[in-house]
C-alpha cells in the first residue's frame, strides 16, 4: 500500500495495525525513496494503546511517528530505506565527512532526508519494540519520553547513518527502559 496519513484522535482509542508478516504486508511512502523522501507513512497522535505488528515499511522520510499514546507496541516489523536511499556508501563510513554531509544537506542529491524508521514522542504507558529489523535508514529506533518504562529487545539494526537506538528526550526523558539482546551493525553516529 502506498500511504501517507496523519491520524489525530479526539477520543482515546486502542488500535492495532496487524499485517500478515514482513514482506507480505508492505506500507510505503512511494514506489521509490526519491519519490517519497519527504513523505511520512503513519503519524499517529493521541491514541490509547497502539500496536503495530507484522509489516514492512519502506521508501519514506519517517515510517512511524507516534505521539502522545498510552502504550506503544511495535513487533515483527521491517523498516527499510526510511530517510535514506539505501546506497551502501551512505552507511559504511567510506565517504569523507564532507561527502556524507553533502548527501544529508543537499536535497538535489536525493540520498538522505531528515527521517528514519520510528520516532516516538511521549508514551504514557509501557513501550515495547521487539523483533524488528531496521536496514539502510538515516535513523533507527528513536523512542522519546518513555515515561512508564519499556523494553527494546531482539531487534536487528544495520547500516544506519546516525544512531541505531536513541532514547531521546523530547520534554522529560525516559525512565526504566531495558535495552537488551539487540544486534547493531554499522550504526555510524552511535549504536545505542
Amino acid at each position: 500500500y502506498t500511504v501517507s496519513r496523519t491520524f489525530v484522535q479526539t477520543v482515546t482509542q486502542h488500535v492495532t495495525f496487524r499485517g500478515k508478516g514482513i514482506a507480505k504486508t508492505i506500507l510505503q511512502g512511494g514506489s521509490s525513496f526519491a519519490a517519497a523522501m519527504n513523505t511520512n507513512i503513519l503519524q499517529l497522535e493521541d491514541f490509547g494503546d497502539l500496536t503495530l505488528t507484522g509489516m514492512t515499511f519502506r521508501n519514506c522520510r519517517y515510517a512511524l511517528l507516534p505521539k502522545r499514546s498510552n502504550r506503544l507496541t511495535v513487533t515483527d516489523c521491517l523498516f527499510i530505506r526510511c530517510g535514506s536511499l539505501g546506497y551502501a556508501d551512505n552507511h559504511d563510513n567510506s565517504l569523507s565527512l564532507n561527502d556524507q554531509n553533502d548527501r544529508y544537506t543537499n536535497a538535489s542529491l536525493q540520498k538522505l532526508s531528515n527521517g528514519g524508521a520510528l520516532r516516538m514522542e511521549s508514551a504514557n504507558g509501557l513501550v515495547r519494540i521487539q523483533n524488528c529489523q531496521v536496514k539502510h535508514c538515516l535513523r533507527g529506533l528513536r523512542p522519546g519520553d518513555c515515561l512508564k518504562g519499556g523494553l527494546i529487545s531482539g531487534n536487528h539494526i544495520s547500516d544506519i547513518s546516525e544512531s541505531g537506538i536513541y532514547l531521546s528526550k523530547v520534554s522529560v526523558g525516559s525512565d526504566h527502559v531495558t535495552v537488551q539482546n539487540n544486534t547493531l551493525i554499522n550504526c555510524n553516529n552511535n549504536g545505542i
